[in-house]
């Protein structure tokens, strides 16, 4: 009994770098800049294709391309070996930035170049630590971060895995781990592999991709379970013999609900005499099956069998028996040439489970199957989707044969000319329906993919050209005659992005979407703000039926804003309306409970967003262990949590709250609606803790003090500061400390220059953690916001004004 296959080989497989041979080299080029909109000279940026380990739904990550690297302006360019767009990412970092990344193709179509503008934020401290299951622990662990994106809906639940390295780190003597380069937008699940352990674990808060462990979170805790062994033998089901050289994998066995002791897939094979063994699996069920191929066809068939693995204990006389089954082999031509086609993916489906494959150069794929009735599916890129009649009966120990015709998809031709009628090249060609994006050739002409299936009143062609601002749109009814765009006098579109005081938010993310009826798709590239705000969108045809405009935009640290509707005349340049964006500096938090117990419910999906009007990121995530669960780096204003799926053990739940509300208690498969609480109040109460605020109490005591919360950035804020410097003297006089609050996130070196520049003689401490939070347990219920206490630092008085001071003062201090 031996293991002939090790994780470890997947482990050096994740880490290196594949580069195809023979594929055709597709252009990505970019720019990188920073969050005030500065390019970044010399950042790394890495592009990796996701693959997923055949018959699974594991992936890895394969670097396809060497490392490039940005010039003194930000940009970069290079070639990769591109075979699946859909999953190929490009990342970016530098060190002092936390790292971005995207995906090239969103739509499933074609594209024929990418382009990225990746934004570096400042870096926050996500840190926890790795345990065993009694507490201890855990030195020397390799953790490898999964991160995903919360302000970018396409990268909402598309989770990044490479380079590995760059997401990798190692627990120190303590079990503890820090990675230094995630923006606060960004959660994460980890994949934990120690030396005392035989899987790599996969630490998560939901099955959910879009649910993880959020940056700002304080009290990370990945447990490594005790693990047993799993021992057992294969065998020929009709002759009782050993099978030699099966490859089996072990695998957690599925529950949406319980993310517990989830590990990454093992290999293994059956030894000469049939036997094998997993030397390290988790205490729990776990299922152990023949391990998925995309051969062509496999030799056996076997059921899956469940083993429940005790902690310290080999789990013996599991058997798995062998079978023959039946087998489907389909042949494939194309049904006007009836030439035969290679590379068409076949899909079965029934009750004993799901294969894909793909036909050979002969046109044919043969797969494996046990008995039962099948749905088949084909279908290539160039062919329309074909399904069976109805369902396939496969018998054991017999061979079904079917032949299958493809449709072919034919392409939208065409032509872009000027208005003298010469062709015009490099023009940027979309289709919208789910279509693809390309450029004319240097006679003018093009070629685009759509999607038959979304064909009902016709296509959505844009041509734009970037170098003259020149547009053309047609509405196309029938996509198989060719056609001929125009290109005319094209509408810009200027607009500035700024927050709430009015000054302008730079690189801020703007998308520009095409609306057909019942459909969105985004049009070509993005548009980052500059230093000040402004962006401009140029080569757009002007609206008209049944075609329309939108606007999108998303910046970390704000909410998002949206624009319908964008009218103008060819030639005109447009000028829009400030784009006001709130901050994302409040959060909420609660507990859901089961209705009838009044028990906490553990590991429950949550999903916010804004309501009454309010505009929120979309944020996702998961209760504890005990019930509880906090959103962060929210807007203010009203919100609706969703309290798991209508087809969860309790249905749909929900509750509506207020962001900065703390202690919601929401019930499982309910409506609650929270009692909204704007804070305590401290009035006649001692002070809490100075060293809360991160002011040191000694040198306050015995003196009476005045509080002032402020957010600088916000000039209502920075005009009453102005004027409470102005009361400085009297302060000193009656011996009151004057203490200040940032009470809103800002970077430290914009708080020390303004407070070196206007505030010299206050003492000011910015607050740590979360703001709401802290807001909260001080009864702060706006800003500016003051606190006066007496001597003894009993609060005397609260939200008053500065014209008031002289009064509170000579009331509650005396002389």
């Amino acid at each position: 009994m031996f293991n002939r296959i090790s994780w470890g080989l997947w482990v050096v497989f994740l880490g290196s770098v594949c580069f195809a041979g023979g594929t055709p080299m597709f252009p990505i080029s970019g720019r990188v800049v920073d969050c005030l909109a500065r390019p970044v000279a010399n950042a790394e940026v890495a592009v990796y294709q996701r693959v997923y380990r055949y018959g699974t739904n594991e992936q890895i990550g394969k670097v396809i391309a060497p490392i490039a690297r940005t010039d003194t302006q930000g940009y970069f360019s290079l070639q990769a070996p591109v075979t699946s767009q859909y999953n190929t990412f490009i990342v970016a970092r530098k060190p002092g930035w936390a790292m971005a990344w995207d995906g090239l193709n969103y739509n499933g179509e074609t594209h024929v170049e990418g382009y990225f503008l990746l934004v570096l934020e400042k870096p926050c401290a996500m840190t926890g630590r790795v345990i065993d299951h009694q507490g201890t622990p855990v030195a020397h662990a390799q953790v490898q971060a999964v991160p995903k994106n919360s302000i970018l809906t396409r990268l909402y639940q598309r989770p990044v895995i490479a380079p590995v390295d760059w997401f990798s780190t190692q627990t120190d003597e303590k079990g503890v781990f820090r990675f230094n380069a995630f923006s606060g937008d960004v959660s994460a699940d980890f994949w934990v592999r120690a030396a005392s352990w035989q899987a790599t674990y996969i630490v998560t808060t939901h099955s959910q991709n879009s649910c993880g462990f959020s940056v700002d979170q304080e009290d990370i805790e990945l447990v490594l379970p005790s693990e047993g062994g799993i021992q057992g033998r294969v065998i020929n089901a009709i002759t009782g013999a050993p099978v030699d050289g099966v490859k089996l994998i072990v695998k957690p066995q599925w529950d949406r609900d319980d993310v517990r002791n989830r590990y990454r897939i093992q290999e293994t094979l059956s030894d000469p005499n049939g036997w094998f063994v997993f030397a390290g699996v988790p205490m729990g069920s776990n299922r152990v099956q023949l391990a998925p191929s995309d051969q062509v066809a496999t030799a056996w068939l076997a059921e899956a069998v469940d083993v429940n693995v005790l902690a310290g204990i080999v789990a013996k006389d599991v058997e798995l028996a062998l079978t023959k089954g039946g087998v489907l082999i389909s042949s494939v031509r194309d049904n006007e040439s009836g030439d035969e086609l290679a590379g068409i993916r076949i899909e079965t489906s029934g009750k004993k489970g799901y294969r894909l494959l793909e036909t050979d150069d002969h046109g044919q794929a043969c797969v494996r199957l046990d008995p039962g009735q099948y749905k088949v599916y084909a279908s290539g890129k160039k062919h329309a989707v074909w399904r069976s009649n109805g369902p396939l009966a496969i018998k054991a120990g017999e061979e079904t044969r079917i032949d299958i015709e493809l449709d072919r998809k034919y392409p939208l031709q065409g032509v872009v000319v000027g208005e003298n009628g010469a062709p015009v090249p490099e023009v940027a060609i979309s289709v919208h329906l789910a279509g693809d994006q390309t450029l004319t050739d240097d006679q003018g002409h093009f070629s685009a993919g759509y999607d038959a299936r979304l064909v009902k009143n016709g296509l959505c062609v844009l041509a734009r050209d970037r170098v003259q601002s020149r547009a053309a749109f047609a509405w196309i009814k029938d996509p198989k005659q060719p056609v001929t765009l125009t290109l005319k006098p094209a509408l810009t579109v200027r607009g500035r992005v700024v927050d709430p005081n009015d000054r302008g938010i730079p690189a801020a993310r703007i998308s520009l979407h095409i609306n057909l009826p019942g459909f969105t798709s985004r049009e070509g590239r993005e548009t980052l703000s500059d230093a000040q705000g402004w962006f401009e969108i140029k080569s757009m045809p002007p609206q008209e039926k049944p075609f329309g405009y939108s606007l999108s935009i998303s910046v970390g640290g704000y909410g998002p804003a949206y624009h319908d509707g964008i009218k103008g005349e060819p030639g005109q340049a447009v000028t829009l309306a400030p784009f006001k964006l709130m901050p994302a500096n409040m959060s909420v938090s609660g507990t859901v409970v089961d209705p009838n117990t009044g028990l906490p419910v553990p590991r429950m999906i949550l999903f916010l967003n804004g309501a009454k009007g309010v505009k929120q990121h979309r944020k996702t995530t998961a209760t504890n262990e005990k019930g509880e669960f906090s959103f962060t780096r929210i807007c203010a204003g009203p919100l609706y949590v969703g309290l798991d799926f209508a087809s969860g053990p309790y249905g749909r739940g929900s509750i509506f709250a207020h962001a900065g509300d703390h202690g919601i208690q929401g019930e499982a498969g309910r409506k609650v609606v929270h009692a909204y609480k704007r804070g305590i109040s401290l009035l006649d109460q001692p002070l809490p803790e100075l060293t809360d605020l991160g002011f040191k109490a000694t040198k306050s005591e015995g003196k009476p003090l005045l509080l002032c919360f402020f957010d600088m950035e916000q000039r209502p804020s920075r005009h009453f500061v102005s004027q409470l410097l102005a009361q400085l003297p009297v302060l000193r006089e009656k011996g009151v400390v004057l203490l200040g609050i940032q009470a809103a996130p800002i970077y430290e070196d914009t708080l020390t220059i303004w407070q070196q520049k206007y505030a010299q003689d206050f003492t000011v401490k910015m607050v740590g953690e979360d703001p709401s939070k802290t807001r909260f347990r001080w009864g702060v219920k706006g800003l500016p916001w003051l606190i006066l206490t007496d001597k003894e630092h009993v609060v005397q008085a609260e939200s008053f004004n500065v014209g008031e001071l002289s009064e509170k003062l000579n009331k509650h201090v005396g002389d």
